[in-house]
């Protein structure tokens, strides 16, 4: 989808609407699924169907590929609108939490860099507005698989981070997406768990 500073906004609303119907399908599934036991199998099974390769997530993480493709290229101020926009929308930033998982799975040749842009592109967008841990977590995934995958993504990080927001969102005033993304190597995660993983 070809998308203009006139049209992206819109297709942010269309894709909350989706991703908000995702989730109430999916905890709906889940409940009538799960078992009621907190161990993982059972929560997997409850889950199942949803996510990797369910076509509706499938399609709500292509247009997001294509937000995520528009974020990268358009100017400073769009940027800022695109991130206020979607920091109220919930099921939109889970969405783009998962991006970052859906990315990675596509990185597997040194041809995906672009891949890795994008997924850095949600990172940026989403802006630590839920769980920052679970965007170290994320990065952490992205990292590991461009580096398997014959990709130094170093630089990445870095170019993506200084179009992201220096504001936190956190009780910490370090935690901004642009420290988290321009910092990422030098960060206590990084070393106690990405760069082991890069080490065997």
């Amino acid at each position: 989808m070809d998308l203009t500073d006139e049209t992206v906004r819109q297709e942010i609303a269309n894709l909350d609407t989706m991703a908000t119907a995702y989730t109430a399908a999916l905890n709906q599934s889940f409940e009538e699924k799960w078992n009621h036991k907190f161990d993982r199998s059972s929560i997997a099974a409850g889950a199942a169907g949803f996510e990797n390769g369910n076509r509706d997530w499938e399609e709500l993480q292509e247009r997001l590929d294509d937000v995520c493709r528009f974020y990268l290229k358009t100017d400073e101020r769009v940027r800022v609108e695109m991130r206020e926009y979607v920091a109220a929308r919930p099921s939109l930033l889970r969405a783009l939490d998962g991006h970052v998982g859906w990315c990675a799975r596509h990185i597997v040749s040194p041809s995906d860099r672009e891949y890795l842009r994008r997924a850095l592109a949600a990172v940026a967008l989403h802006d630590n507005h839920l769980d920052y841990r679970n965007t170290y977590i994320g990065l952490g995934k992205l990292y590991t698989a461009a580096v398997k995958a014959g990709i130094q993504p170093s630089l990445d990080f870095y170019k993506v981070g200084l179009l992201s927001s220096k504001q936190s969102h956190t009780k910490w005033e370090t935690d901004s997406t642009y420290n988290f993304l321009t910092q990422f190597e030098e960060s206590a995660f990084f070393k106690a768990d990405v760069a082991p993983k890069l080490a065997r």
